[in-house]
């Protein structure tokens, strides 16, 4: 006899202690239960896949390469020295340099003037029974229209055009807006706008304050009548932002200066299109902006020599009428020293006035916030200044990385560009006030040191200090004349020699269709069909407090599981398989445990066997009935006890008189001979538990009870007692210490965890002898997946035999409970069973063979 000791508290405490997280087992059953989910689902997904793959518009691709250009570049800031930062390998542009022309061809104002120049600003639409295409060069009529008339935004002109080449022009929307592309901006909105006209081609249609334009039909052109066309007026800033979306700029790789540009549209002539003309517009922008500095640097030299023009004039003119006056046409070598020093002298302050010019037209341009990149360089005027240089390089560096968040209105890294740019433009301002303030110094130095010169030019004659005079002046105004020319030549020169920082590659080539990607559309819309249905599987597992695998009763205990029985599907099941059905598996199953409740029990001749489980309905009534038909095969006398008082089912299945029983034997009303009934079998009997008592748990402590019992040892074989469930009442713990083992019954998917966690923990606390458990009705599916494929992912093993080889049985019988006060009808039986063929032992109970009917 095997007794639950301390010892197996122990190895439930450590079974317990290596619970798993998560039963992988339990998740891989229920996920092959409900295939049929997953079937579903993914039917779903794939068709939604093929409908979208086609139905959605085709994405293609365009592509123009271009080449950023070093050499021969005379913008502003490379004459500044260019900009700082690591040089790419392979060629002399600087990186920055690059990703700053980047920026540009991306930039607001070279895409709005491409999408300008195309007349991008109308769309063409043909509108089909499930999508609509757009039309490009192949729309059936173009749209002339006003631009200085407000005309309706995101409004669709649906155009219907007759054999007649007439057109009807209808169109409804509400809160439709205006938009003024004159003006660029928004001029109000509609709450309601309702067209209907027929006009003919090319007739101007013309809505006060909605719109203004000419329908012209390309020639040709003579639709049916069911032909629908559509055309629609869009804003500049939604044309920007979705090209600029849809754009991409990147340098090829770091060997070359070779930029790829990118665009994604639904019409491939149309890409290729507007690349062309965005690549044609950055290079005449920059251009024209060279074109810009070099009229910058131009006027401001033909300023400066307005000046000194005049003044030249005035001297030479004095300097001939003195000569002519005098007749002196040379001064003397005294004379000529002076003016050698006076010249150089005038010189440097001459200079240094121009560089004051110059640092005072740079003061006026940031203090008044001008564009930088349109300031004259300094090198223009002859000043090399580096920090300045810098200063400026600087600035239009963090002017280009601000232009990047141009539609951005609040971020932390604009707000520290803003006030990077700040914090530059003061130190330029300081730059400047220092350096005027030096020149000022050095203009006063200059001043001092003239004086001395004129003093000593004092004593001279007066005659030849009048002529040193008058070509002090002229020489003065001729070299800066001179100059000034000089540098105006260079910068006409400059200006005609001008060309793009780029050179075209690449023109713009259609790259093939890019989406729908079909294949990851089926990918996830098979993706999208296991997804659901395992999340569900997955929450039912998670939350699911049932029993529902074998690994669910190892985790909770150590007790041994005595054997499995399968749940049966037969639409008319028997309560004793055993006598009824010998070959079926459910009689196999019942015959095994039998042999195993022999080793259990050895050692006692007639022993007492229990019957219990956590709660109705989990076949405990079932189970006890066929045990007990198991052992009176074996030429055994069983004796079946109802000790379920609270609700017997006993007398209700084998048709019994329901106020003979155990209950009337306490009470002294009736005898053992009298509530003893031989049931379908010679060594089967049967004791009903009688009339429902008040007090059923006061009856069991009764001492007849172990009279009862000890009377029934002399008299059977093999007693089992059908319990009360362990985990509703305590009845089975009144009479432990009759009883030698018990079997405590699990239904799949029925047995709460919760519950059978308590009822086990009172079997350890009770220390009930020799405890086993057998795990019944069994579930199993057909269809796509057979029996042993989930009987091996849920750790049931099971065949003829139940444990004694593998015959493959797929099926078995599970008969429930029926639970209390359950309604739940079940076959009855007759008292005189059908002759049936005693088995054969060798002496220990196990069997020779299988039972035979008669």
């Amino acid at each position: 006899m095997t007794e639950y000791n301390d010892t197996d508290r122990t190895q439930d405490s450590a079974a317990q202690e290596e619970l798993p997280v998560f039963n992988y087992k339990r998740l891989v059953s229920e996920l092959i239960s409900h295939w049929y989910l997953f079937v579903l689902f993914m039917g779903i997904g794939l068709a939604g896949a093929w409908l979208y793959n086609r139905y959605t518009t085709t994405m293609y691709s365009a592509r123009a390469s271009i080449m950023i250009l070093e050499e021969g570049s005379t913008t502003f800031w490379r004459q500044a020295g260019g900009f700082s930062g690591e040089a790419l390998r392979g060629f002399g542009t600087s990186y920055q340099g690059i990703q700053n022309q980047m920026i540009i061809m991306k930039s607001q104002p070279v895409v709005a003037k491409a999408i300008r120049e195309l007349g991008f600003e109308v769309s063409y639409h043909n509108e089909g029974k499930l999508s609509t295409a757009e039309n490009y060069t192949d729309a059936a009529f173009r749209v002339e229209w006003d631009r200085n008339h407000p005309q309706l935004i995101g409004f669709d002109f649906r155009i219907s055009v007759h054999p007649d080449r007439s057109i009807t022009l209808s169109g409804f929307g509400e809160g439709v807006g205006v938009y003024n592309y004159s003006e660029n901006r928004g001029a109000g909105y509609f709450p309601e706008v309702k067209i209907e006209q027929k006009v003919q081609s090319g007739e101007e249609v013309v809505i006060p304050g909605q719109c203004s334009f000419k329908i012209n039909l390309n020639e040709g052109f003579f639709p049916p009548v069911t032909d629908y066309f559509f055309f629609r007026f869009h804003t500049p800033d939604e044309l920007i932002n979705a090209y600029r979306s849809r754009m991409t700029v990147s340098l090829r790789d770091w060997e070359t200066s070779i930029v790829d540009i990118d665009l994604k549209d639904y019409h491939p002539q149309k890409a290729v299109d507007f690349l062309n003309k965005l690549v044609e517009v950055y290079r005449i922008d920059n251009v024209e902006k060279k074109n810009q500095y070099a009229d910058q640097t131009i006027n401001f030299i033909e300023y400066l020599l307005e000046g000194v023009s005049d003044s030249l004039a005035v001297a030479e003119g004095e300097l001939l009428s003195f000569q002519s006056r005098n007749r002196i046409f040379d001064i003397g070598s005294q004379s000529g020293q002076l003016l050698s020093e006076m010249s150089e002298l005038d010189s440097k302050k001459q200079e240094l006035e121009t560089q004051n010019k110059y640092y005072n037209y740079l003061k006026t341009y940031i203090l008044e916030n001008r564009d930088v990149g349109s300031i004259l360089v300094p090198s223009s005027v002859g000043i090399n200044d580096p920090l300045l240089s810098g200063l400026l390089s600087q600035y239009n560096q963090l002017t280009v990385e601000k232009s990047k968040m141009s539609d951005v209105l609040i971020s932390p890294r604009l707000t520290q560009l803003n006030d990077q740019l700040g914090n530059v433009k003061e130190a330029m301002l300081e730059n400047i006030n220092n350096i005027v303030d030096h020149n000022h110094q050095m203009l006063a130095d200059l001043q001092r040191r003239t004086a001395m010169v004129e003093a000593r030019v004092g004593k001279l004659p007066v005659t030849e200090r009048d002529l040193f005079k008058i070509e002090r002046r002229y020489n003065m105004n001729n070299e800066t004349y001179t100059f000034l020319l000089e540098k105006l030549s260079e910068a006409q020169i400059a200006k005609a020699a001008n060309q793009p920082e780029s050179q075209l590659v690449e023109s713009a080539s259609s790259m093939g269709a890019i989406g729908p990607e079909k294949n990851k559309a089926y990918s996830y819309g098979l993706f999208a069909g296991i997804v659901p249905p395992a999340l569900f599987v997955l929450l039912l597992v998670l939350f699911n407090n049932k029993v529902i695998s074998k690994e669910d009763v190892e985790m909770l205990t150590s007790l041994p599981i005595l054997n499995m029985v399968f749940f049966n599907k037969q639409k008319e099941p028997t309560m004793t398989p055993v006598l009824d059905k010998p070959n079926s598996p459910d009689s196999e199953a019942y015959r095994s445990l039998r042999g195993k409740l022999d080793l259990m029990t050895k050692g006692k001749v007639k022993p007492v066997i229990a019957v219990s489980s956590t709660a109705p309905g989990e076949g405990k009534t079932y189970t006890s009935i066929n045990i007990a038909s198991s052992f009176a095969l074996t030429r055994k006398k069983t004796v079946l006890v109802d000790f379920d008082l609270r609700n017997s089912r006993i007398n209700q299945d084998f048709e019994l008189d329901a106020s003979k029983g155990v209950v009337s034997y306490i009470l002294g009303k009736d005898s053992l001979a009298q509530i003893t009934h031989q049931v379908k079998h010679p060594n089967f009997f049967i004791i009903p538990a009688g009339p429902i008592p008040p007090n059923p748990g006061e009856m069991l402590m009764d001492e007849k009870i172990g009279k009862l019992l000890t009377e029934l040892k002399e008299i059977y074989d093999v007693i089992i007692i059908d319990s009360a469930p362990i985990g509703y009442v305590t009845d089975l713990f009144q009479i432990t210490d009759q009883i030698d083992s018990t079997v405590f019954v699990i239904r799949d998917s029925y047995t709460n965890r919760k519950l059978l966690k308590q009822a086990l923990d009172e079997i350890k606390m009770y220390r009930i002898k020799g405890v086993g458990i057998i795990i019944n009705a069994i579930r199993t599916t057909g269809g796509l997946f057979p029996a042993y494929v989930l009987s091996y992912v849920n750790g049931y093993r099971y065949g003829y035999g139940y444990g004694y080889g593998d015959y493959g049985y797929g099926y078995g019988y599970g008969y429930g409970y029926g639970g209390y006060g359950s309604k739940h009808k079940r076959k009855r039986f007759r008292l005189m069973p059908p002759k049936v063929e005693v088995e054969e032992t060798n002496g220990n109970g196990n069997h020779h063979g299988r039972p035979e009917m008669s």
